[in-house]
């Protein structure tokens, strides 16, 4: 299943590449009309450029600047970003089917809910899910195993095509 992708670098490398042109756009114009740009002075920069060495600290601060933000930039185009969904076997090799994550949680949740005793349940993780459940009962007896039987039933229902690991911790409601 593709992964998704990852809008905002894509988005502020866009807007740094149009930033960058379109100041290069403007002073081009600007050098052809023999007319200086209002708030950016060229001529400075360029003056500084000539006269600093390439050993002096700026260079160097700002080489190592742009170094480390272009290997970030590298980095987060080239690592895949986070699966925001549970791939569910299909039995078709052509068809990619998935849940949320967070979906599957909802689905877990209520599965938990439902077993008689437990007045409350949250569920956490992505492949290895824990489920801290609460009851209110005195007796908890049984009651870990049933939980985990349900979610396991539930996942085995639902098919992820990756394993995933519960883990139950029960909590008894002092009343």
């Amino acid at each position: 299943m593709p992964r998704g992708s990852r809008p905002t670098t894509a988005l502020l490398v866009a807007l740094l590449a149009t930033a960058v042109c379109a100041f290069g756009a403007v002073e081009a114009i600007s050098l052809a009309v023999n007319h200086r740009c209002v708030g950016f002075d060229v001529h400075a920069v360029t003056r500084y450029a000539r006269t600093t060495h390439w050993t002096a600290t700026a260079v160097s601060a700002a080489g190592a600047i742009a170094a480390v933000l272009g290997l970030l930039v590298l980095l987060a185009g080239l690592l895949p970003p986070r699966r925001r969904v549970v791939e569910l076997d299909t039995g078709d090799p052509h068809l990619a089917v998935g849940i949320p994550a967070a979906s599957l949680r909802r689905t877990l949740h209520a599965r938990v809910t439902a077993i008689d005793g437990i007045s409350r349940a949250r569920i956490r993780g992505r492949r290895r899910l824990t489920i801290t459940a609460t009851a209110g009962l005195r007796d908890t007896g049984g009651l870990a195993e049933a939980i985990q039987t349900a979610a396991t039933d539930q996942l085995a229902a639902a098919a992820p095509v990756r394993r995933l690991r519960v883990r139950v911790r029960l909590r008894r409601k002092d009343s």
